[in-house]
């Protein structure tokens, strides 16, 4: 992804490594220990141990779309 936004959007190097990868990081881990988190309580309130959560990805079209 850095390369893509780098090489191919033509980002600079310090927004790319200075502000869009920290926000992705902590986006991604958030949101993936959010949904680990309504997992575990829906498992609890409907007694099921099989519930499991969507992994969180990267939608790399919205990176090339937004204003900069």
């Amino acid at each position: 992804m850095p390369g893509l936004l780098r090489f191919v959007a033509e980002y600079a190097g310090l927004p790319v490594f200075g502000r869009i990868l920290p926000a992705l990081v902590r986006m991604m881990c958030l949101s993936t220990f959010y949904y680990a988190f309504l997992a575990y309580r829906a498992g609890a309130e409907t007694g099921r141990t099989d519930v499991g959560a969507l992994p969180v990805g990267v939608s790399l079209p919205h990176m090339f779309s937004s204003p900069s």
